[in-house]
């Protein structure tokens, strides 16, 4: 599916039935690597996965900072004439849900971020971080065959991407490692941080200052950055208990 937005066409993927949710594929993955998430939440729910200056997306304005991914996906949103939804954030695009919670009137009803932070980690290599954290995350999926096939999946769709919008996903890298979070105290909807303890770009000391912001809640899981690509069941389960539980 494609939405035009502007001079730029958001290609999106549409899964289920129900109520509405908005998941946002993270760092250089396009919705091709959460077609099997999507369709675990299809059960359950209609999921729209958009490629926000990604993917099959074209775009004749390039995104040149978080403020920009964060105001297509409220025209996204708006476009779509989402009011009663539910709103999922993947590590980078955890970040730019975060921002857009705190951002825009038309907020969902509940948010659930995965592998991400809403505070600043203020890490002094932030850039080799993000490469060694890249390297360690297809490393550790190299002991099973089932590690194998989403490591092939994440390459051949990040390379895909990078060759249709290079200069973007270089900016987005860029963008990734140069981010100005805001000491936030309190989130304006009830929230859940799924944090996995063995993250290979967010320290585990993260944890304890995240759990006192308000609304938000953290589940640690003993995982690394990306162990929910190899357990989307699972993940499914979560989000699901998180979103259909009394407020």
């Amino acid at each position: 599916m494609n939405l035009k937005i502007g001079e730029n066409t958001i290609h999106y993927l549409e899964f289920g039935k129900g109520e509405a949710l908005v998941l946002i594929p993270s760092l250089w993955l396009t919705s091709k690597s959460y077609v099997a998430l999507g369709q675990e939440l299809a059960a359950h729910y209609h999921v729209y996965i958009p490629d926000i200056y990604r993917g099959k997306s074209e775009f004749k304005t390039p995104g040149t900072s978080l403020d920009d991914y964060v105001s297509v996906l409220g025209e996204f949103i708006r476009r779509l004439k989402l009011k009663e939804y539910y709103l999922i954030g993947v590590s980078l695009s955890g970040i730019i849900a975060s921002k857009y919670v705190c951002t825009f009137a038309n907020k969902p009803k509940k948010m659930l971020l995965i592998s991400t932070t809403v505070l600043p980690l203020r890490m002094k290599y932030e850039r080799i971080t993000l490469c060694w954290g890249y390297i360690m995350l297809l490393y550790h999926n190299m002991f099973s065959f089932e590690g194998h096939a989403k490591n092939w999946l994440w390459i051949t769709d990040g390379l895909g991407s990078v060759r249709r919008h290079f200069r973007q996903a270089w900016t987005e890298g860029l963008i990734a490692t140069s981010l100005k979070i805001e000491n936030i105290k309190q989130l304006p909807v009830l929230t859940k941080l799924v944090f996995a303890l063995r993250d290979e770009f967010i320290p585990r000391e993260a944890v304890s200052r995240l759990s006192k912001i308000k609304n938000l809640s953290v589940e640690t899981v003993d995982g690394y950055h990306g162990w929910f690509f190899r357990h989307e069941k699972q993940l499914a389960e979560k989000i699901v208990g998180f979103f259909d539980m009394p407020k």
